[in-house]
């Protein structure tokens, strides 16, 4: 734990895009909810979506399951995020603190600073997540399942599967200023997959 904490301290202080927020419960001082917004006044994936390593996961197949895992995940990136944008790349909620607004600070923050900037904003939302970011103007596109597969998996292989069944999320979007017209509104992307 000692060293993945580290490793996400580092990450952040190494990252002039991200910002991170946090709610406080007043009465008792806890954090009960957080969130980390990127903002990218520039294309972040000039060059594609590069290669993931889960070098913190050791040598063998969990590491390489790992990798695999994170390249489905950011696959997308590089042909729909391939401008300036902002991405609410973590939100969370502590369980006994969601629908009561906690949520709704979190993304309201990052939905007002990209309509200060004029930018669109990504997320790669899990199923809980999606109801709140409708509710703020994001529209869901497609669906996407992190799944990775092998040719001949091992007995391990096996076991992560199991482990760590598939996980869906939604690829989801909100226009500049969140003008969105049915049958009008040009996804950005399109022409680019």
């Amino acid at each position: 734990m000692q060293e993945s904490t580290e490793r996400q301290l580092a990450w952040q202080k190494d990252d002039p895009t991200g910002t991170w927020l946090k709610v406080v419960d007043t009465q008792s001082g806890q954090i009960v909810g957080g969130a980390q917004w990127n903002v990218y006044l520039e294309n972040p994936y000039p060059d594609g979506v590069e290669h993931t390593d889960a070098f913190w996961w050791p040598d063998g197949e969990a590491r390489k399951y790992a990798s695999m895992a994170l390249e489905q995940w950011y696959a997308p990136r590089g042909k729909r995020m391939n401008k300036p944008h902002i991405l609410l790349n973590i939100c969370f909620v502590h369980p006994a603190y969601r629908r009561r607004g906690v949520g709704s600070l979190l993304v309201s923050w990052g939905v007002q600073r990209a309509d200060e900037l004029d930018l669109e904003v990504f997320i790669e939302a899990a199923e809980p997540g999606v109801p709140l970011y409708l509710k703020h103007g994001f529209r869901a596109i497609d669906q996407h399942w992190i799944d990775p597969k092998v040719p001949n998996p091992s007995k391990e292989w096996t076991q992560l599967k199991e482990k760590i069944p598939p996980i869906r999320w939604t690829f989801m979007w909100r226009p500049r200023k969140g003008t969105f017209e049915d049958d009008h509104t040009k996804l950005p992307w399109e022409g680019n997959e």
